[in-house]
């Protein structure tokens, strides 16, 4: 299915139904096929939408500009053109501060916000030492696009533990993304904190929050750039990707975070992980 926005097409899957709709947001370099085990799980008792971000997967890629923000207006054209309320977004990696965005543009359509490892480091800026690394790593896409996104695929989302189907699945779809948006939405992602933060402390929502403990989730920053409160909700998994790592528990942990979403007045002073372990 299909959504345009400026003439470009924006590819979508439609499941289920319900009064409440779930809207999965892939992180950069994937696509909504990352979440088939959500899809299948949770169409059977929700509407599901999950979305190819342009320059990703089925959906067009004529386009100049690569940023959050853009990706943010793709994601609302979908809430718009089929008219969803009582939405919960859910977004992995780079979809986080996408959802974050979204949820702004139209806020009287959102439930919710679920952050899939994300928002480790909330709203901090990068050290000049590393904003040196991303320009030179900027660079080297631009001579060898495939193996500078392997190599940090590997380096920054994979480990040595990590199941080799899911390292060789990963690994290709980072070599055969789309060079210009990669290499364009680099920019807007590693120059998002001012914004990231300006987004979390003007957000209307408890932020929820299903993090993997290969790289741990700094509380503090949360706490304190996150007004409406966060929970946050740790997965034992070695990689960025608990969708395919680790998909029984991710959706075990969605549909207890979704349930609490939708029915806060049950949950006043539960602690997420003391529910999701009850």
């Amino acid at each position: 299915m299909v959504v345009y926005r400026d003439g470009l097409p924006i590819d979508y899957t439609d499941a289920g139904a319900g009064d409440i709709t779930l809207f999965f947001v892939h992180g950069a370099a994937i696509d909504k096929l990352y979440w088939q085990e959500q899809i299948n799980h949770f169409s059977a008792h929700y509407r599901v939408i999950a979305i190819d971000l342009p320059g990703h997967g089925q959906s067009g890629n004529d386009r100049q500009e690569w940023t959050i923000e853009a990706f943010a207006a793709d994601v609302n054209a979908v809430i718009q053109e089929l008219n969803l309320s009582k939405v919960i977004l859910i977004g992995h990696s780079m979809g986080s501060d996408v959802i974050l965005e979204a949820s702004a543009l139209n806020p009287a359509a959102i439930l919710g916000l679920v952050v899939v490892d994300a928002l480790k480091h909330a709203g901090t800026e990068m050290p000049e030492e590393v904003m040196q690394q991303v320009n030179s790593i900027h660079q080297n896409l631009q001579a060898d696009f495939g193996n500078t996104v392997e190599s940090y695929a590997k380096q920054g989302l994979l480990t040595h533990d990590t199941d080799i189907g899911i390292v060789d699945m990963v690994t290709n779809d980072y070599r055969t993304a789309y060079p210009p948006m990669v290499i364009g939405s680099l920019t807007s992602i590693f120059s998002f904190a001012a914004r990231e933060r300006e987004l979390l402390e003007q957000l209307r929502w408890k932020l929820y929050l299903i993090n993997v403990d290969y790289i741990p989730t700094d509380e503090s920053l949360l706490s304190k750039h996150a007004n409406a409160g966060y929970e946050l909700f740790v997965l034992h998994g070695t990689c960025h990707f608990p969708m395919l790592e680790l998909p029984v528990e991710l959706n075990q942990a969605l549909e207890k975070v979704f349930y609490k979403i939708v029915n806060p007045e049950k949950f006043e002073g539960l602690s997420v992980e003391r529910f999701l372990n009850s």
